[in-house]
């Protein structure tokens, strides 16, 4: 049964992922979508166990790039079942414990970013990469109450005009997997949760009810 597991997952992994010409491994959320959770699972599980095969913080790149990888690709999904907190926690708890869960999520949104920007991408992995912000930006929220790290990406995010690609539009409108909110308007109103949770009625009052925000 491991051995049917390991070669599963990495069968998964080959199969729905994309390695453009940069080197850069993208997702893609049409065929993603048809991963359960008896599916993803152990390549959760396999990813962990591959950290763990590394000494932490001497080999920390090698450590953290399966958990990192796998957080991305668990966001590339669209969380229709709602699956995406119950997959995703072993690999939250197993970057928190090496402190660096702040720093997967930075790399994550960046590069989900520069994807969604990228004309050059199929614009199915651009619409993959606009469904892995808004589920970060979904995963983290409740987690900026105790985190300012957290809140200050979001406030970050917050403060751009994010706009959706004409091709990534097209793309959603042939598809009802998921709403394509513009991240930047979904960080905003994160962040005026975030306000009000805090208590701070002056930032609630503000456009962006941003904390941090440069413009605010």
């Amino acid at each position: 049964m491991n051995i049917y597991i390991k070669y599963f997952s990495l069968f998964v992994i080959s199969f729905f992922i994309t390695l453009p010409a940069q080197g850069r491994v993208t997702y893609n959320y049409t065929t993603l979508i048809f991963l359960d959770y008896e599916q993803l699972s152990p390549i959760v599980k396999s990813s962990v166990k591959e950290s763990r095969a590394f000494k932490f913080p001497q080999q920390g790149d090698k450590a953290l790039e399966p958990l990192i990888h796998t957080l991305g690709l668990l966001h590339s999904r669209p969380d229709n079942d709602g699956l995406l907190k119950k997959l995703s926690s072993p690999v939250i708890n197993e970057l928190m414990s090496l402190d660096s869960f702040e720093k997967a999520i930075e790399s994550l949104i960046n590069s989900a970013q520069a994807e969604v920007d990228n004309s050059e991408l199929d614009p199915k992995i651009r619409t993959t990469a606009l469904i892995r912000l808004n589920n970060l930006l979904r995963t983290i929220r409740p987690l900026t109450l105790e985190n300012v790290e957290l809140a200050k990406q979001v406030c970050k995010l917050a403060d751009t005009n994010t706009k959706i690609p004409i091709a990534v539009k097209r793309n959603s409108r042939l598809t009802t997997m998921f709403n394509s909110t513009k991240p930047s308007d979904l960080a905003k109103k994160i962040m005026l949760w975030y306000a009000e949770k805090k208590g701070k009625e002056d930032l609630t009052k503000n456009q962006k009810g941003c904390p941090y925000s440069k413009r605010a």
